[in-house]
């Protein structure tokens, strides 16, 4: 719907893009710290700050898309938290309610919502969804919010995360690893492409490395060349462990 400049997550890059772009910018989209879908691709918190500098210089909002990272996943609250900074707008849905029911909810700053209050017809901020405050999914997101924070829920799976990687990082000197990297309560697993195999999401050994970590014990799937977990908050040490043998199985697989 909208036309989409992408640039890596380095500060050159963007600096460049809305030199190039000038006033045809509108905002600058993060998944901040953890790109999940796009492969578990992780940036520093260094590039964030750096894009809220850059924003404020070029005068466009930053939005910050915290779906599949806020709520304890990267091992703070919300990853914008780990950096530091505050973004123009911040999206949230999943975690909200533990999963438990629909609902999500765009934040923004005070004085973003003051400029579309009582605006008029033409220029107040038209949005709202079917689900939008539905009553029984708020009551479950503040019960979840409640229970994340008396549990220390972002503190529980950094060390998660932590018992995770040194499960698996002993794989990152096998031929066919070519990264391992981990970010709060996710490790991810990168395998080389296989020879003769589409390379990434279209790779036909995922199939085969799910099944190995299914007789493992683990429900664990591959984004294409891209082994990961990412267990929720409850996984006890046990359940953990058989995530770790479930990711050595696929790695091994991966050999074959």
């Amino acid at each position: 719907m909208f036309e989409v400049h992408r640039v890596p997550p380095e500060a050159a890059a963007l600096e460049q893009a809305l030199h190039s772009l000038g006033d045809r910018v509108a905002a600058v989209i993060v998944e901040p710290l953890l790109q999940a879908a796009g492969g578990m691709l992780m940036h520093p918190p260094a590039f964030l700050q750096a894009a809220r500098a850059l924003c404020d210089q070029a005068s466009v909002f930053l939005i910050a898309d915290e779906v599949a990272t806020g709520f304890g996943r990267t091992g703070a609250l919300f990853a914008c938290d780990k950096a530091g900074l505050r973004p123009d707008f911040l999206c949230l849905a999943k975690g909200l309610t533990a999963g438990m029911g629909s609902l999500a909810v765009t934040l923004t700053t005070e004085g973003l919502f003051r400029t579309f209050h009582n605006a008029g017809p033409q220029v107040f901020f038209a949005h709202g969804h079917t689900m939008t405050a539905n009553p029984l999914a708020c009551a479950v997101a503040l019960a979840s919010l409640e229970l994340m924070e008396e549990n220390q829920v972002p503190a529980q799976l950094e060390s998660l995360g932590h018992r995770l990687y040194e499960g698996v990082s002993d794989l990152a000197f096998m031929p066919q690893v070519k990264e391992i990297r981990r970010l709060g309560g996710v490790v991810a697993i990168e395998l080389h492409p296989a020879p003769g195999d589409q390379p990434g999401y279209g790779a036909q050994r995922a199939l085969k490395l799910r099944k190995r970590a299914l007789d493992a014990g683990a429900l664990l799937r591959p984004l294409g060349d891209v082994l990961y977990a990412w267990p929720p908050a409850c996984t006890t040490e046990l359940e953990a462990d058989v995530i770790v043998q479930g990711l050595r199985a696929q790695v091994l697989a991966a050999a074959d």
